[in-house]
């Protein structure tokens, strides 16, 4: 079993080493209902209710009418920088209570190419029974201790961001756990879901006590995984923090996790995600260190965008030309298949041809595919 000592700053220690949590739902699975109730706290009377002909599994929006934004999902929650881990949970309770078996998260300015983007969590990520997948990001080598790597989280990221001026000129107090980067965006699946909704239900008054301390999202979510025995997956497939001797505790803070015992473990882990990522192009920061283009492909499209199927910090203008670039890089490389094909006195099927998946744009500058096939009972 697991003896929590949860202290007032939302940070918790585990007396024995690290165990998944024990699914308080695996004989009555009433986590949809439980999770309804507490998005109450989130909920008032203005709040959208999903609609049947709304789910993913139902027909495209061109063959129902409905509007990109009829898709949006619209809770009670303070829509501001710092309201940011009030809004994601309340999001992963919605995808809870309506029975969802995946949920990403992403930002705005995430560049994605969706069939790419799900075919990659399918062989990563799904198919392995990984329950969260993200970009490490936190750790940075160093000479300085043993295990060649240190923590590096920014104090200061939320200056000029939040609209109460107060956190503006106030260092980062919260919780700093092993994470991944909310920024590049993150996979959870239904089991770690249900934790989120198990810990909320527990701590939801803590939770609102310090909502202006833990105001890093990727942080509270990470803190809240890892009270609940789960530990992140980088996008490489590197189970970067199961080392022997981890622990809740050890966990918790990142920081003097590289500078303990088992931080040499860790740090022999993160060099392998390192190279990884040089050597197959799951490399998120492809484009912001160290990576010059040398031609026009390889700046809109470049290696881990192709591998992964996103890229972040893309601005919307940047996500029109990227998009368009695709699709007629798309559609070259199809008329190229025919060409090749006639030469040779062959027939394509149309489906090895061309791409028939037609797109409609969604939310700012991002797309998403429309398809005409039977879509699966999986909810994302």
């Amino acid at each position: 079993g697991r003896t929590a000592n949860v202290d007032g700053a939302g940070g918790s220690s585990f007396e024995f080493d690290f165990q998944p949590m024990d699914d308080p739902f695996a004989q009555a699975d009433d986590n949809p209902r439980r999770a309804s109730q507490l998005l109450e706290n989130y909920a008032s009377d203005e709040t959208v209710v999903y609609k049947e002909q709304q789910m993913a599994n139902d027909t495209s929006l061109t063959r129902t009418g409905l509007t990109p934004a009829d898709h949006l999902i619209k809770l009670d929650v303070d829509d501001t920088y710092e309201g940011l881990p009030s809004k994601v949970v309340a999001a992963i309770l919605w995808g809870t209570a309506n029975d969802y078996d995946y949920f990403f998260k992403v930002d705005s300015d995430v560049f994605m190419m969706p069939t790419k983007f799900m075919a990659f969590l399918k062989r990563n990520a799904i198919d392995k029974g990984v329950d969260w997948m993200g970009s490490e990001n936190k750790m940075r080598d160093t000479d300085e201790n043993p295990s060649g790597w240190k923590c590096s989280l920014s104090r200061v990221w939320h200056f000029g961001k939040c609209s109460r001026p107060e956190l503006n000129s106030m260092p980062y107090e919260g919780v700093n756990p092993i994470s991944v980067d909310g920024g590049h965006g993150y996979f959870l699946s239904k089991p770690a879901m249900r934790g989120v909704t198990e810990y909320v239900d527990a701590m939801y008054d803590l939770m609102e006590k310090n909502k202006y301390v833990n105001i890093y999202e990727d942080q509270m979510v990470s803190h809240i995984l890892i009270n609940q025995g789960f530990l992140p997956v980088d996008f490489t497939g590197i189970d970067l923090f199961n080392v022997p001797g981890i622990t809740q505790l050890a966990a918790q803070n990142s920081c003097t996790l590289m500078t303990g015992p088992i931080g040499p473990a860790v740090g022999e882990n993160l060099n392998k995600m390192a190279n990884l990522r040089k050597s197959t192009g799951i490399n998120m920061y492809e484009t912001i260190f160290g990576f010059t283009p040398m031609s026009i492909d390889e700046r809109m499209l470049p290696r881990s965008l192709l591998e992964v199927g996103i890229q972040p910090y893309v601005t919307r203008e940047d996500m029109l030309l990227k998009f368009g670039y695709w699709q007629r890089r798309m559609e070259n490389e199809a008329d190229s298949m025919r060409n090749e094909a006639e030469e040779l006195g062959l027939k394509l099927p149309v489906d090895d041809a061309e791409d028939t998946t037609t797109y409609e744009a969604k939310g700012e500058g991002a797309t998403e595919p429309v398809s005409e096939a039977t879509v699966a009972e999986t909810k994302v």
